[in-house]
């Protein structure tokens, strides 16, 4: 993993190519070249249009062509490594940073910069991989119920157990439903408990497992991390424990 300015090595120029650079620019900064002119005479001058000598109309395209030529080989040779080109882009975000504001960071069309959420990191304990074109209430139910349904059973099992033992004990009182004439008293104690708490840790459980997901890791507004981060996701997923796919038709489609 090196310094950002290397993040494309130089390597040798084959004939009639230009030469590759060591920095990002050479990614960064293509231009796509102008549209053609239209070599047919112009109607409003009623002349045509002669070029000028030893200048070709197609001599943008084809230096742009070469120049992306060039740049593919090291470009693969970078991906094929699965290497991380800059640590700063190994970056991770807590469970419940991904979900505040309603999960924002998972809702197509949210406006705003999450990246200060993230922060560096060795490695990634889970690796989210999404389509943006899915319903983004289904991922955002998915992934709530992955980390927040365990703590809320158990937590809600608890609750009622104990509601049931303060009831067995006298504390609590029991309620008379009308149709029992044994003497029987009902408790709704373990019942409603359990219910109230387990809705409340689903929505409120903070779950810290340190995860990767684009829209927060990946910084919006620098090209240069930008560029580098798409260029180290196959570094990422090296560096990952384990991968979740909250997957739709969509994802197989993109």
């Amino acid at each position: 993993m090196g310094d950002p300015s290397s993040m494309l090595s130089s390597g040798p120029a084959e004939m009639g190519r230009p030469s590759q650079t060591s920095s990002e620019d050479s990614v960064l900064d293509f231009k796509v070249p102008g549209e053609r002119q239209d070599s047919a005479p112009s109607q409003s001058s009623g002349h045509g249009s002669i070029p000028s000598p030893g200048h070709s109309v197609d001599s943008g395209a084809s230096d742009t062509d070469l120049h992306i030529e060039a740049v593919i080989p090291t470009l693969v040779e970078r991906i094929a490594k699965m290497e991380v080109v800059n640590p700063e882009v190994l970056r991770v975000t807590p469970v419940f940073r991904a979900l505040e504001h309603f999960a924002v960071a998972l809702r197509v069309g949210s406006a705003g910069n999450l990246y200060h959420k993230s922060h560096q990191s060795q490695r990634i304990s889970t690796f989210w991989s999404h389509s943006w074109h899915a319903g983004h209430w289904k991922k955002i139910f998915a992934v709530i119920t992955l980390y927040n349904g365990t703590a809320a059973v158990l937590l809600s099992l608890l609750t009622g157990a104990c509601m049931m033992l303060l009831y067995g004990l006298g504390t609590l009182p029991g309620f008379d439903r009308g149709w029992w004439h044994d003497g029987h008293q009902w408790s709704c104690w373990s019942t409603f408990s359990g219910f109230v708490v387990a809705s409340l840790v689903m929505i409120f459980w903070r779950p810290r497992t340190r995860v990767f997901l684009d829209r927060i890791c990946i910084s919006q507004s620098d090209a240069g991390l930008k560029m580098e981060a798409i260029l180290s996701l196959a570094g990422l997923l090296k560096n990952s424990d384990r991968m979740l796919i909250l997957w739709d038709p969509t994802w197989t489609e993109r």
